[in-house]
C-alpha cells in the first residue's frame, strides 16, 4: 500500500484485490489512509539509513497504554471514559500533562485531544526506550528486505 500511499482510491483497490484470494483482509479508514504519506517517509529513510534499527523503535499508543494499564485495554478514546483513563495513565508518567494539554495551542480541527494524548503515549514509550526499560514486542522477526520487525511498549 505504501506504493500509493497518497491515494486513497488505489489503496482501496488493491485492498479489494487482496480480498478476492483472503476476504477477512482488513481495510484501511480515510483517517489510517491520510496518515499512510508519512508512514511511507518513515519507511522510505529507514530504509535508506539500515543502521537506524539500533535506536529508531516503533510504537502504537493503544498498546503503549494497554501497557500502562497492565495489560488492561482502555475503553474507546472515542469515549469520555476513554479519554479519562488514557489522561490518567499520561500523568502517571508526566504530572504536569494536563497544564501542558490545557496550554496547547493547536485547535480542535487540527488536533483533537485524544490525538494529544496519544503522543503523550508514545512519549512515555520513547522515555522507556531512552531508560533502555521498553518491552519489545516481537522476537527479531525480520521483513523481506532484511529489517528487524519490532515494536515497544
Amino acid at each position: 500500500m505504501l506504493a500509493v500511499a497518497d491515494d486513497y482510491d488505489a489503496i482501496c483497490r488493491l485492498v479489494d484485490k487482496e480480498r478476492e484470494t483472503n476476504p477477512a483482509a482488513k481495510g484501511l479508514s480515510p483517517y489510517a489512509a491520510g496518515i499512510t504519506p508519512k508512514v511511507k517517509e518513515v519507511d522510505d529513510w529507514v530504509r535508506a539509513h539500515r543502521e537506524s534499527e539500533k535506536w529508531l523503535f516503533e510504537c502504537h499508543p493503544e498498546l503503549c497504554f494497554q501497557a500502562r494499564a497492565e495489560g488492561a485495554a482502555p475503553a474507546p478514546k472515542t469515549s469520555a471514559a476513554g479519554l479519562m483513563e488514557r489522561l490518567r495513565l499520561v500523568r502517571a508518567v508526566f504530572s504536569d500533562a494536563e497544564d501542558q494539554l490545557r496550554a496547547a495551542e493547536w485547535p480542535a480541527k487540527q488536533v483533537g485531544i485524544s490525538d494529544l494524548l496519544d503522543a503523550y503515549g508514545a512519549l512515555a514509550s520513547a522515555v522507556q526506550c531512552a531508560r533502555g526499560h521498553q518491552e519489545v514486542l516481537g522476537d527479531g522477526e525480520r521483513d523481506d528486505e532484511e529489517l528487524v520487525v519490532r515494536m515497544v511498549l
